[in-house]
């Protein structure tokens, strides 16, 4: 099996590079899906953010506002801090079952970890190689203005809230500039799966 670390900011181009490797056998493991699991009223996750962070981020079912929680931590640093010591161990902790059992069942497998938070959570010592996603300021935040209704100085905060480009560029072994078409997406997606294919 290889591993590999798939990361880049908000609006980067991240998910449509786990999409194209998908398509050509890669085995997906979402972190964003895992990390919703883990949130849900019955998850030992769940106790801990309502106990740090107050019932006021609850919904009327209970359940937690991901928006309120995520407007809150977005705009402040510490608590944003304490939310990922509860949620990464947990998340990483998952992504390397997952992984597991996929080896498990395909010692050849080509897996795929997909993270924003990569490299923020130390995960990236647990794979074996490392794709970067990223695109111009400008592209980014037109994305997030256009994919989620934020304004200009919501998805500036957004992005400043993230680790600079630049400084995860040095934990990645293939970086893809993704400001043009899908198309030209899908061309350096595919070059990077047949180098990683090599290494299976």
């Amino acid at each position: 099996m290889l591993l590999v670390g798939l990361t880049g900011g908000i609006a980067s181009g991240k998910n449509s590079v786990a999409k194209i490797l998908s398509e050509h056998g890669a085995r997906i493991i979402d972190a964003d899906i895992i990390c919703r699991e883990l949130v849900e009223k019955d998850q030992p996750a769940f106790s801990e953010i309502v106990q740090f962070f107050g019932k006021d981020i609850l919904l009327n079912d209970g359940n937690l506002d991901r928006k309120k929680l995520g407007k809150i931590v977005f705009e402040d640093k510490e608590k944003r801090k304490v939310l990922n010591l509860i949620i990464h161990p947990k998340v990483i902790a998952e992504e390397m079952r997952l992984a597991k059992n996929i080896e498990e069942e395909d010692p050849h497998a080509l897996v795929v970890v997909n993270a924003a938070l990569l490299i923020e959570s130390g995960n990236q010592n647990n794979v074996d190689k490392v794709i970067l996603v990223g695109a111009t300021e400008d592209r980014i935040i037109k994305r997030i203005v256009k994919r989620d209704g934020l304004a200009k100085s919501e998805a500036r905060l957004r992005i400043k809230s993230q680790l600079p480009f630049k400084e995860k560029t040095k934990y990645a072994h293939y970086v893809i500039e993704n400001n043009g078409t899908f198309s030209e997406l899908r061309h350096k997606v595919e070059g990077i799966y047949k180098e990683l294919n090599l290494l299976l």
